[in-house]
């Protein structure tokens, strides 16, 4: 963190089913920048879902 903003780095999984019935299993790392307001709420700035790829 500096000052009010923060780098997120995230490890993602998600498993199910898809429409067609077949079986999905995603993953990666999302990085993400967010800001601290003065109201006391984080907020995104940038929402990478694809991480550094």
């Amino acid at each position: 963190m500096a000052g009010n903003i923060a780098l997120l780095i995230v490890d993602r999984s998600m498993r199910g089913t898809a429409r067609d019935g077949s079986e999905l299993d995603m993953s990666g790392t999302a990085t993400d920048v967010v800001r601290h307001g003065p109201d006391g709420q984080w907020r995104y700035v940038i929402d990478n879902p694809h991480g550094t790829a």
